[in-house]
């Protein structure tokens, strides 16, 4: 070592600067990045809640006698939230993701390729795994958005017969329902 032996620690300052320079540099990009995406996001879901909104209205009174306020309200919210979601960091964290993996695979091809195929034969498992679980998961969640949208429905229309609900003694039952 011919820096830190030799007590040559001003060999030192042009890498370290360097490298100060190259994590500045990521953090300003990154900071960048991060407020773009964010008011690329921002209007798009702007613009998705207009449009929600609007088609809402411009629905013949028939069509929306089956649903319940909370119904409605649990899936406008529930979609426009996903769909942000699935935007703003599925689709982001996807290629970032890929990107990593691709490097971590050629990294990995050039220490060992032997190994590199070995640890692949797990993918189709993975994959295999997925597809099967997916139903389950699906359906776990459609329960999921059935009790959000009921609780939704209680939430919205209670506090509207508040004044019944106290005349005839009920908070305990409302309070269990609510809990339920």
């Amino acid at each position: 070592d011919e820096v830190l032996v030799a007590g040559q620690i001003e060999l030192l300052y042009p890498y370290a600067g360097l490298y100060g320079s190259v994590v500045a540099l990521s953090a300003l990009l990154d900071y960048a990045q991060t407020r773009l995406e964010a008011a690329v996001v921002e209007r798009l879901i702007l613009g998705l809640r207009g449009d929600l909104y609007a088609h809402l209205l411009r629905l013949s009174p028939g069509s929306l006698r089956d649903r319940s306020a909370g119904d409605l309200i649990a899936y406008l919210d529930g979609d426009v939230n996903r769909l942000e979601s699935l935007v703003y960091s599925s689709v982001l964290s996807l290629v970032d993701d890929l990107a990593s993996a691709l490097f971590y695979l050629v990294f990995l091809f050039f220490l060992s390729w032997k190994l590199t195929l070995l640890a692949l034969v797990v993918v189709p498992l993975l994959v295999l795994a997925a597809v099967r679980y997916a139903p389950r998961v699906r359906r776990a969640h459609r329960i999921t958005c059935r009790r959000v949208s009921a609780w939704m429905t209680l939430a919205e229309t209670t506090p509207n017969a508040l004044p019944v609900v106290q005349a005839f003694g009920g908070e305990g039952q409302e309070t269990a329902r609510f809990a339920d």
